[in-house]
Formats: C-alpha cells, sequence, structure tokens
C-alpha cells in the first residue's frame, strides 16, 4: 500500500519518538481519538493492590488475585475453567506525608525503563501529541450502544448507555457544537439549525495559558465542558552542570497539563466561563455520569536517574497539610500529582512499595452544574493506558511488557468507585495479555469480563545480561468478581494472532483475532466461572470495530485483505448473530477507493443507527496521478450506508474533499537544474488537512455533514438519497 504525504511525514514523527524513546519503549496506535492513530505507549508494572475507603481513613488490604488454570487447545465447543489457585501480590497504600512518595520515587529511580542516563527522555504516550483518549459524550438518558439520543436526533456513539464520551462535534437537537482546531489556535462554534436552515450563533476561542494539543468537548443541557491538555510555555533549562538537558518539548518534571472549561451556554450567543481546572499530566481519557464529569491524566516524572537522583536531592521531612511550616521545594513539588496548582493531600496519594514506574494517574471530578471547585480528586501511582466506565466504576487497564522472565505479559486494571463524584480506590486485579481498547472490558451483573492478547516469552543470556524474546502469541478471556479477582477463563485462542475488536452483548462476548483471514469469534459467559467458547467464523480480512446493528445483527467496520496479509481497503461487514454457536457473514462491501478510516480507531467517529438505518463513517484515500510516485491525490470522505436484509449494503451519500501534490519539483541527480520549490506552496494547506476531521449527524429528516476545519452542510434524507439544502463556511 503507498504512503500518502501524510502518511509519510507521521512516519517520519513515528521514527523520531522511537528514537527519542529509547529502545525499551513501544508504541501503542491511539485508536480511540478524534485525532487519529498517534503513538500511546503506556509503561505499567504487574502487581496487586486494592484499597478501601472509610471517611479520611485509608487502610491497606491485601486481596489475592487468581491464575487461571490453562484449558486445553481451542475445539469447536470450548468450556473454560474456573480458578481455585490464589496468589498474594502487593498492596496499594496511601501516602501519610509528602517524604514517603518522594522516598518511594527515589527508591525507584534506579531503574530506567529506557535504560536511558544522559539522553532526552520521553514517553511514547507523550512525546508527541497524544491521541489515545478513549472519549466522546452522550447527553444523559442517551442510548449509548445505538448512538441515538432519546430526541430525533443523533448522539456521539458511546460505548456504554447514559455515560458519556466527548468529541469534536455535538448536538442538542436544536443547535450544532463545533471544535475547530489549526495548529495552536481553536474556536468554539455553535450553529443554530431548523429544518435544513443554519445559522451562526457565536463563536469563541478558548482563552489558552499553554500550548494547546488536543481539544474535545461535551454538551449537558446547558453547559459545555472543553477538556484539553498540551505542555507548558518555557524556556529549555538544565537541571545542573553536570545533568541531563531538559526542554519544553519533551516534558520537564510532569510539564503536561489537563485542564477543564465549564461554559453556561444558556444563552447561546453569549457562552460564559463558569469554572475551570487544571492537573498535571496528558489527557488519557474522561467521561460524563449524571452531571459529574470524571477527567484522567498521566504525569510521568523525568530526571537523570544517576546523578540528579543519587546525589540525594530529595528533601528532608515535609508535610504542608498538617505542619504548615515546612515548605516544598520547587523540585519536590514537581514530582508530585497536583490539581489546580497544588498537591493533592498526602492521603489521596497511592503508592506500592515496589513501584518503580515514575508515573501517576490522576482522576478527578467536576460537577457540570456547580464547577467552580473539584468534587475530589485521587492519584495513584502507576501508568493507565485504557479507560472503561460502567455504571458503577471506572476501570483503568495499563499494560506491562515485562512480564515474568520466561512467562507473559500482564494488564494491571484499577477499579475506581465515582459515585455522585466521589472518588475511592475500590480494588485492582491483573490479567495475561495487553489489552486492544477500552471495548475489551465490559461490567455485567458486577463481574468484568476481560479480553486479552497474550505475548509468551523465552529468555537468551547474552554476554551482559539476560534478553526477552517473544515465543509465542495468543488470545484468552478472563472473568473477573467485584475484587478483581479472576474467576473464570478461556486461553490458548487463535495462536500468533492479536485481538482486533471486541464487544460484549449480553451473556455473548465477540472478538475478533487477524493474521491473514478474520475469525470472529463467540463466548457465552452467562456463567462467569465457566465461559464457554462457541464457534469460531473465519473470513477474509478483519474487523476493527463492532457494533450491534438492530436485532440478532453485528456490524464489522474493518479492512480487507489479501492472501498476503496485505490490507488492501475499507471493508464493511455485517454478521448474522442470531445463533452464537453458528455465526454467519451475511454481506460485505469492499470500498476499494479508501485504504482507511478513523472509525477503526476511533468508535466516536462512526454514526450507527439502525432504527433510521444509517452507517456513516468518515474516511481517507489515495491515488497516483500520471507520474505515479510523486504526482498523486490525496481525499478524506464521507459515505452513509444503508443497509437491506436481502440486498446488503446500499450506499446513499458520499462526499470527498481533495489535495493534489505535485512533486515534478523534486530534486533528481539526472537533472541538476531541478531543484525544490514544491514546499512553499504545501505547507499552508497542510494544517487544515491535518487537522481535518468529518463528522456526521441527523436531526429530524436532516443529514448535516460537519468539517469542523471548513464547514457545515445540511442535506434533505430521502429515499432516493440525499439532497443538498444549505452551507456555512466556518472559516
Amino acid at each position: 500500500m503507498m504512503l500518502t504525504g501524510q502518511m509519510k511525514g507521521m512516519a517520519v514523527l513515528l521514527a523520531v519518538g522511537l528514537v527519542f524513546a529509547g529502545g525499551g519503549s513501544r508504541l501503542a496506535a491511539g485508536r480511540n481519538s478524534p485525532f487519529g492513530g498517534m503513538p500511546a505507549g503506556q509503561v505499567g508494572r504487574p502487581g496487586l493492590w486494592w484499597e478501601e475507603r472509610e471517611g479520611s481513613m485509608k487502610k491497606p488490604a491485601t486481596e489475592r488475585i487468581s491464575e487461571p488454570e490453562v484449558s486445553g487447545k481451542e475445539t469447536e465447543v470450548k468450556e473454560g475453567k474456573g480458578t481455585d489457585t490464589q496468589e498474594t501480590g502487593t498492596v496499594f497504600c496511601a501516602a501519610k506525608n509528602y517524604q514517603e512518595i518522594l522516598e518511594v520515587l527515589h527508591k525507584g529511580s534506579g531503574l530506567s525503563p529506557w535504560g536511558m542516563d544522559h539522553y532526552f527522555v520521553t514517553d511514547s504516550a507523550s512525546g508527541f501529541p497524544d491521541m489515545t483518549v478513549d472519549d466522546a459524550m452522550a447527553i444523559p438518558g442517551a442510548a449509548g450502544e445505538s448512538g441515538l439520543s432519546g430526541g430525533d436526533y443523533s448522539d456521539t456513539n458511546v460505548q456504554v448507555d447514559g455515560i458519556a464520551e466527548a468529541d469534536i462535534v455535538k448536538t442538542d437537537g436544536e443547535y450544532i457544537y463545533i471544535l475547530s482546531k489549526n495548529d495552536g489556535d481553536c474556536t468554539l462554534y455553535i450553529v443554530r439549525v431548523k429544518d435544513g436552515e443554519l445559522a451562526l450563533e457565536s463563536a469563541f476561542s478558548p482563552e489558552a495559558s499553554f500550548d494547546i494539543w488536543q481539544e474535545e468537548m461535551y454538551v449537558s443541557g446547558n453547559r459545555l465542558a472543553v477538556v484539553r491538555y498540551g505542555t507548558k510555555w518555557q524556556e529549555p533549562v538544565r537541571a545542573g552542570d553536570n545533568d541531563v538537558y531538559f526542554d519544553f518539548w519533551f516534558g520537564y518534571y510532569g510539564d503536561y497539563q489537563t485542564e477543564v472549561l465549564v461554559y453556561d451556554i444558556t444563552d447561546r450567543k453569549a457562552p460564559s466561563l463558569l469554572g475551570s481546572h487544571a492537573q498535571d499530566g496528558n489527557y488519557v481519557s474522561s467521561r460524563e455520569k449524571d452531571g459529574y464529569l470524571y477527567v484522567i491524566s498521566e504525569k510521568r516524572i523525568y530526571y537523570n536517574y544517576t546523578q540528579y537522583m543519587d546525589q540525594g536531592q530529595i528533601g528532608k521531612e515535609t508535610d504542608l497539610v498538617e505542619e504548615g511550616k515546612a515548605e516544598l521545594s520547587a523540585d519536590e513539588l514537581a514530582r508530585l500529582p497536583q490539581v489546580d496548582g497544588g498537591p493533592l493531600s498526602p492521603d489521596c496519594i497511592y503508592f506500592r512499595g515496589d513501584s518503580q514506574d515514575p508515573v501517576y494517574t490522576i482522576v478527578t471530578a467536576v460537577c457540570l452544574e456547580t464547577p467552580e471547585n473539584p468534587v475530589d480528586s485521587i492519584s495513584f501511582m502507576a501508568g493507565s493506558g485504557h479507560c472503561y466506565m460502567s455504571g458503577n466504576a471506572i476501570y483503568l487497564a495499563d499494560g506491562s511488557w515485562y512480564g515474568d522472565r520466561g512467562n507473559t505479559d500482564y494488564t494491571d486494571i484499577v477499579k475506581i468507585s465515582c459515585a455522585d463524584g466521589k472518588l475511592g480506590l475500590a480494588a485492582q486485579g491483573k490479567v495475561k495479555g495487553s489489552l486492544d481498547d477500552q471495548f475489551s472490558m465490559d461490567e455485567k451483573d458486577g463481574y468484568l469480563r476481560v479480553v486479552t492478547t497474550v505475548e509468551k516469552y523465552g529468555t537468551v543470556q547474552g554476554r551482559e545480561a539476560v534478553w526477552e524474546i517473544g515465543s509465542g502469541r495468543s488470545n484468552a478471556l478472563y472473568v473477573l468478581d467485584e475484587k478483581l479477582q479472576v474467576i473464570g477463563s478461556l486461553e490458548d485462542l487463535a495462536e500468533n494472532e492479536r485481538i482486533y475488536s471486541a464487544r460484549f452483548i449480553g451473556d455473548t462476548a465477540y472478538f475478533v483475532t487477524f493474521r491473514n483471514v478474520d475469525p470472529l469469534f463467540s463466548v457465552d459467559v452467562s456463567d462467569p466461572k465457566h465461559p464457554v467458547l462457541l464457534g469460531a467464523l473465519k473470513i477474509p480480512g478483519f474487523s476493527d470495530y463492532l457494533h450491534p446493528y438492530g436485532e440478532n445483527l453485528l456490524l464489522g467496520i474493518g479492512y480487507g485483505a489479501l492472501e498476503t496479509e496485505a490490507v488492501n481497503c475499507v471493508k464493511l461487514t455485517m454478521f448474522d448473530i442470531s445463533d452464537p454457536l453458528k455465526v454467519v457473514e451475511k454481506h460485505t462491501v469492499l470500498l476499494e477507493d479508501y485504504w482507511g478510516s478513523e472509525a477503526c480507531r476511533n468508535h466516536r467517529s462512526a454514526l450507527v443507527d439502525g432504527e433510521r438505518n444509517l452507517i456513516g463513517l468518515p474516511l481517507e484515500g489515495s491515488y497516483d496521478g500520471e507520474d505515479g510516485y510523486w504526482n498523486y491525490t490525496e481525499k478524506k470522505g464521507y459515505v452513509v450506508y444503508g443497509y437491506d436484509a436481502e440486498k446488503g449494503f446500499c450506499q446513499k451519500f458520499e462526499k470527498d474533499y481533495v489535495r493534489k501534490w505535485d512533486w515534478k519539483q523534486y530534486s533528481d541527480d539526472a537533472n541538476p537544474e531541478i531543484g525544490f520549490g514544491v514546499w512553499d506552496e504545501m505547507l499552508e494547506p497542510w494544517d487544515d488537512w491535518y487537522y481535518m476531521h468529518l463528522r456526521g449527524i441527523y436531526i429530524g429528516d436532516y443529514f448535516y455533514l460537519v468539517n469542523q476545519m471548513k464547514e457545515v452542510c445540511s442535506y434533505r434524507m430521502g429515499e432516493e438519497g440525499f439532497s443538498e439544502t444549505a452551507r456555512m463556511e466556518l472559516r
């Protein structure tokens, strides 16, 4: 598959990120961001801890995690095993004072995950704009799985009914809200719509005190919340004459900031800011439920491990909360999790005594109705890569490639209680393998079901060190109880493949693995202790996103693939799941003009409504011109399909935006008189093209296509297609 100009640029950025991240770092696709698949790797350590919170007292509690038995090889119908074997792990404790936290950081500072002592240090989650967030919004009462709002208009496609996720375009049925970002600038447009007509109510730019990399929003009644993150503006500095050089581009002592701005939009013509809050770290994810917004960030600590920490530069005993006399130095403050410019109280910061990760996860709750002060904040010393929220709790999962020597990798899962904005560390567990995305987790009847891809390791003794090497791969499903103890499992599924998508529908789990064909597995999880493999349908290509579509149908959005395993185009597949023992591929359509879709890495960009019979998704493509590689056209588009049980998929709408690349003036050794000159013409549209993300929504009988960098177009939806009724320029 030919690389487009944008893809080539991204490849360079990723290569640079790998160089600065060091040999030990790995990248993970940011599949759930409205901004595409940028790097979002996470560093974690396997562990075991949970904590109950009673008033202001934090009591460590040792819990056991089951080690699931390895079931037999895959058969046509396979039953998983319950587990009785338990394993004791370490305890997550609340800190008594700040010194205790600083000592834990000092204790673990000798082990850099990247093995770098005198170089720039950046983690793959933060070295470049983080596009990992699992976020979007649904107004309370929305039907999350269908993307319906309860009114006659569509809403952001979410995972769980009634739990909102953020996006860059929103509607409440009367107005369309649009976040338009161009490089460092952002404008928020509020457009009034009625019967296809468009009228601009207001446009404003939220003030920024730091360099903004990413913004998205929630709309709930008369409140609009913007969640954004970026880096502080500062000059590059040195920590000492003989110490590592720090630059703001890579972060200095947790230089990344995540901010929430809450506006009163009762008067859409004049929104007013009610409250703003900032917390340390790069933005991981957020959710909104029952008027409370939960924001998760990850703060990493950067320093010279061998010199800065070993010189004993950690301060003496300091406890501002209890004593009010001793003061923390700037360096000490920088190593603590902060919200609104001050460190969290020590008893709200949890750590493990054997922690070797200089990273905090920070969770803050804000009431949208009264956002002047945060409701609660909590932090624990570990990373978080994936966020799933049920009606009862927030689950944060972080993978570890350290694993156990000669064994497998693991994922730590932290359960945060969040009733009415009050936060508490409820439980922690671990499972073998790594998660694909937030849809790899699902809670039902108090049980958490998780699907993972398990990497197995062997060891090789070198002259100076022991190295881990991959020795196999398989996939697994685990069921955990309310204390996150594994009570049931299925293992060793689809060897040498990995999971690309998952969806839990009631008591059945569906997940897709891929190597050169697409096995869609169905698993009965009605008995938590004994999950049963029902079947596996194998077809070419794979589905990157699964979505229930009406009764007994499952939509797959993914890619077609050749026998050589090469992905060649976007593919839509409709599965008949009326009999989970015998899943059937009913219809497939290949979108051969497009090589990618944002919907495959960000579910919120898709419009899927079985009742309205609408399947909308943004697309990306390119094709060569007459001069081949150096003369080609890129395009971004949006299509809407319907589905008929007999005829299959039928296209209702398509609109493209194109950009032509003409590199005829590229220098050539055979023609030295030909020089550069193309870039001056292409730099200006690059930003618009890079930040362009298309969204489709409907209100009543009208469909609205939002190009948040350019325009809003409205169309009357009819049986024979869509007819344009109005257009509004945004810039």
